[in-house]
């Protein structure tokens, strides 16, 4: 299935494109090919010449630039392809079904924690109950009606946070 992901990008090829070669890469990673020569993740710095990442076929950075995408047929065939979910859990789909699934659906994705001070990252499966259970989370408190850390719900001062917000809100208005 190697053969199947984008070199550049190491993902499922979005409006892929093959190489005269036969590699098959991301039409977006084809350009930036041209445009990022000399990085070494990307593609090897020729001059005007870009480098297949896989095979290291040299192109001319002129016909590289005018590729277009995959003919109907191909595009067919590729999308007719079922891929496994990179993430490990199971998934077999067609590459858009793969794509979709691994960015949105999968259980076994990796999450950052959205609260502002976690800094954790964990699986979707996981991050369903971090989020309910980081002491990070903001709460309101039940007396002074501002946000607090839920670590902190207990020990804040009160007065002192509401004279902080009316500070900032004094600055701003000054």
């Amino acid at each position: 299935m190697t053969h199947f992901i984008c070199p550049y990008c190491l993902g499922i090829p979005r409006d892929p494109i093959f190489l005269q070669c036969g590699h098959l890469i991301c039409l977006k990673c084809g350009r930036d090919a041209i445009r990022i020569k000399g990085n070494e993740n990307h593609t090897q710095d020729y001059g005007s010449l870009v480098a297949c990442p896989k095979c290291q076929a040299i192109y001319n950075s002129g016909s590289l630039a005018k590729l277009t995408k995959c003919d109907a047929w191909s595009s067919i065939v590729f999308n007719s392809i079922n891929i496994d979910c990179t993430n490990g859990c199971g998934f077999v789909g067609s590459a858009r079904n793969t794509e979709q699934h691994e960015v949105y659906e999968c259980n076994k994705r990796k999450i950052e924690c959205p609260h502002e001070m976690c800094n954790k990252v964990c699986t979707a499966e996981v991050m369903a109950v971090h989020y309910k259970m980081c002491s990070e989370r903001q709460v309101y408190c039940k007396k002074c009606r501002l946000p607090v850390p839920i670590k902190e719900l207990d020990s804040h001062d009160c007065v002192d946070r509401m004279h902080k917000a009316l500070d900032c809100i004094l600055f701003y208005i000054y």
